[in-house]
């Protein structure tokens, strides 16, 4: 089972929501590095702080993405298998780059329909737009028809 690294980003969203219980739901290991607990204020309960990643690569990174961003990513290059949880665009053409397994807070909304865990995403879509969090008409549109609830 791949390793979790979610972004602040879908922390925070999740947490809004209150849906954090899906990470855990999805993933037995879920982890975030120090940068993300930090821009947190706090680990939520159930997740684990890894240790830092490599420095060069973080730093590398910090041209174009921010430092939480930049962490999970290089966290993500370490470990042999892993879901690098990102919703920034320039984040997520990073770590696709580098190979990397990307889903963002949308994705993993789908996994949890697809894996039985809830019954609709559309709630949770709205709820995140609600939220703060922002998604084009088109990934909200995609979303519902990968999910079969057009």
């Amino acid at each position: 089972m791949p390793v979790c690294l979610p972004d602040t980003s879908c922390l925070i969203h999740l947490d809004r929501i209150n849906r954090l219980d899906l990470l855990r739901a999805l993933y037995d290991d879920v982890r975030i590095p120090p940068a993300v607990r930090h821009e947190c204020g706090d680990a939520p309960k159930g997740i684990e702080v890894a240790s830092a990643p490599e420095e060069m690569l973080v730093r590398l990174l910090r041209r174009t993405v921010d430092a939480g961003e930049a962490e999970v990513i290089a966290r993500a290059t370490e470990l042999d298998n892993s879901h690098a949880i990102l919703d920034d665009a320039a984040a997520r053409r990073e770590a696709s780059e580098l190979e990397l397994t990307v889903l963002g807070t949308v994705g993993l909304i789908l996994r949890a329909k697809q894996a039985g865990h809830i019954s609709a995403v559309r709630p949770l879509l709205d709820a995140l737009q609600g939220s703060g969090f922002w998604m084009s008409d088109a990934l909200y549109q995609h979303a519902l028809r990968r999910a079969g609830e057009e």
